[in-house]
């Protein structure tokens, strides 16, 4: 598991309260060191260690040259002494601690009996959570602020939010669950967050109204080893803007399958500050899959070392015919420091193994906004996979990507070490200064068949608006199997057909070709029915200086798996 290290400069003497850290600085090895001001961020550790007060935060980190990178999370190694899932600051001297007991076996944490010291947790309070596998609703009827919060270890169960709270110094989620609210707000705030590798928030919707709303998770720092999930967290099945109906799978930043024949089947949300829910798959009277919800994270500095996720994924659709999978959710982050040695993801569900129609949900949308990388790790929004219209047998269905916001200063240099996937919803495109996607580096961009008119059976993707791309030897910029799927597409074939576009399928009744010689923009059709290949994707790549090519550039039809299923058209 890789670790972010860090290293402190503390005072001899113990003081009370907490004293900020004053600065971050970042250093890159040879290369410059970067000082950051701070203005306030306390720090605190599962163990206590009263003797030390944080006066000056320093952060070294040892990045390749590439700092703001794709993929430069196994990189990220510490060279200082103290490790900050090992530092604490002292509580307040003041603060009276809370041990839950269940005394009073009601499970309510407004009871007093339940408590250690007689009386429901207030303000001043350290409140502990010990062993226990005790489903615990937190409703206490004071203002929702305590001093610190702290799930121990021995903790199964789950704590469940029924109103905001706000932790004045250190939430500490070592074991089991906390849980927001459902279909009311329930923000976290607190001025450090640590959620240990066996501990999990679980975020769930506040809101159904329009095109609803998730729950904000606001710190000073995180540190994040553990899970915060909104997995299935969105619209219920058959329900949202983007629902799915029989066969189709639900959408939200990407199309679900087959969607964009139904009067649903148009993305929605922001693509800069998504907020959205994902909408439910399914039909009337089945049970399709929910769509996943929508998280905000505000900070300072957000560390996610390795094994850690941050997901807001559809769910999967029941076995009966026709039920469909829910589409991604969104994740939104605002903060000075971001590094992300895990997981970020808010992908469609996939279809049902087993039955039929059961079409897998599209990709849901992930913002970074106002976020400097240290790292940015595995970041998805991929689409779901489906079982095929007559079950697992055939190759199936896909979902189409959604959609990845960065910062202005991501965007003005990109570079991709490992894969990343780009959708395109119905209208936004991505705009970049210097692209370089290195050896090793795999850049895709996703197709969107509402793009220059379904009825015309065209489709097409995003545009990708660069300064300068430059493609290294061993890098890929690729839309491979991105474009129409299940018998759709301008030059689609059918049994033992392969799908045309520029050139016609081999077969001796093939479709005609479509498509412009000197502006080809469209997606390549797909073959015949749910066992032939995708079509190709399409990539619009406008450069306003240069574009140097030593790698690959793709947009291939896949082949078929299945007899009787025709390749797809580049």
């Amino acid at each position: 598991m890789e670790r972010l290290y860090i290293g402190l400069i503390v005072s001899p003497t113990p003081m009370r309260g907490l004293s900020g850290i004053r600065s971050l600085r970042i250093s890159n090895g040879p290369f410059d060191s970067i000082t950051t001001p701070v203005k306030r961020c306390p720090l605190q550790s599962p163990t206590p260690v009263k003797s030390l007060s944080v006066l000056e935060f320093v952060m070294s980190i040892s990045l390749p040259r590439f700092a703001g990178s794709v993929g430069v999370v196994s990189h990220v190694v510490g060279f200082t002494t103290l490790m900050l899932s090992m530092l604490l600051m002292a509580p307040f001297a003041s603060a009276a601690t809370a041990t839950y007991t269940g005394g009073a076996g009601d499970h309510l944490a407004s009871t007093p009996g339940n408590w250690s010291t007689g009386l429901a947790p207030t303000a001043n309070d350290d409140v502990v959570i010990g062993p226990s596998s005790e489903a615990i609703q937190w409703d206490v009827s004071a203002s929702g602020t305590i001093n610190r919060l702290q799930l121990e270890s021995s903790f199964t169960g789950a704590l469940t939010l029924g109103r905001a709270i706000t932790v004045v110094t250190n939430l500490q989620i070592l074991g089991g669950s906390l849980i927001t609210g459902r279909d009311l707000a329930t923000p976290i705030t607190a001025n450090f967050l640590y959620i240990a590798p066996a501990a999990t928030i679980v975020v769930r919707r506040s809101s159904t109204l329009g095109e609803g709303a998730g729950q904000t998770i606001t710190v000073g720092t995180l540190i994040l080893e553990g899970v915060i999930t909104a997995d299935g967290e969105g619209f219920d099945h058959y329900s949202g803007p983007g629902r799915g109906t029989y066969g189709r799978g639900a959408t939200h930043g990407g199309l679900g399958a087959y969607a964009y024949i139904e009067e649903y089947g148009h993305t929605y949300g922001s693509m800069e500050n998504p907020t959205s829910l994902g909408s439910g798959g399914g039909t009337p009277w089945g049970v399709g899959g929910a769509g996943g919800g929508a998280i905000t994270i505000n900070g300072f500095l957000l560390v996610l070392n390795g094994g850690s996720r941050i997901s807001a994924d559809g769910a999967t659709g029941g076995d009966d015919e026709g039920n469909t999978a829910g589409a991604g959710g969104s994740i939104t982050f605002s903060a000075n420091v971001l590094s992300n040695s895990g997981i970020i993801r808010a992908n469609g569900g996939n279809g049902a193994v087993s039955g039929t129609w059961h079409q897998p949900g599209g990709g849901g949308r992930i913002s970074v906004n106002q976020v400097s990388f240290l790292s940015m790790g595995t970041m998805e929004v991929n689409g779901g996979v489906g079982s095929g219209i007559y079950g697992g047998a055939y190759t199936g269905t896909k979902a189409y990507a959604g959609t990845i916001y960065f910062d202005a200063n991501t965007r003005a240099h990109l570079d991709v070490v490992n894969h990343l996937r780009l959708g395109s919803d119905d209208t936004n495109g991505y705009g970049f200064g210097d692209v370089v996607i290195h050896n090793g580096g795999v850049l895709e961009i996703d197709g969107n068949p509402n793009r220059n008119g379904f009825a015309q059976g065209f489709g097409g993707a995003a545009t990708l608006l660069v300064s300068t791309l430059n493609i290294e030897a061993g890098g890929a910029l690729r839309a491979d199997g991105f474009g129409f799927t299940f018998w759709d597409g301008f030059g689609s074939g059918r049994y033992a057909v392969g799908g045309s576009y520029g050139g016609e399928a081999g077969a001796s009744e093939p479709n005609d070709t479509y498509g412009s010689i000197t502006d080809p923009r469209f997606l390549g059709s797909n073959a015949s029915n749910s066992s032939g290949g995708f079509g190709g994707g399409a990539l619009l790549v406008v450069a306003t200086t240069s574009v140097v090519i030593n790698g690959t550039v793709s947009a291939n039809g896949l082949d078929s798996t299945t007899e009787g299923g025709g390749g797809g058209s580049g």
